[in-house]
């Protein structure tokens, strides 16, 4: 999703950073993606001034804007489902689902119930 981010119509400029595992303990440490943004110098110092332009803030800030933006695409895909007006499944229904993936996964297809 990174790659070639930040090249035209004003997005940041993207570069990770750092290893994705610690060498010495063979820990993982979740891998790092630097962003430099251009933003006009008087919302800069606002941010600034109230504390938001801190790693820990502008990460606070991502993430809650990533989970608005994924309850919105849910709620977005709810009334798709619900204008197509596909019935809802019963109990046995998603019995049988679940019983047919766990069937898929032990024949070693990784669960594939879809037939392709």
């Amino acid at each position: 999703m990174l790659r070639g981010a930040g090249r035209a119509g004003g997005s940041p400029r993207l570069k990770r950073i750092g290893p994705s595992h610690n060498a010495v303990g063979g820990e993982r440490i979740p891998r790092m993606t630097q962003v430099l943004l251009t933003l006009p110098d008087e919302l800069a110092e606002r941010a600034s001034d109230a504390g938001l332009l801190s790693d820990n803030a502008i990460r606070v800030l991502l993430e809650d804007a990533v989970r608005r933006h994924a309850a919105r695409r849910f709620l977005e895909l709810a009334e798709q489902l619900h204008a197509a007006a596909v019935p809802p499944m019963t109990d046995d229904d998603i019995l049988a689902e679940v019983a047919a993936y766990r069937a898929d996964k032990r024949a070693g297809n990784g669960g594939d119930t879809s037939g392709s």
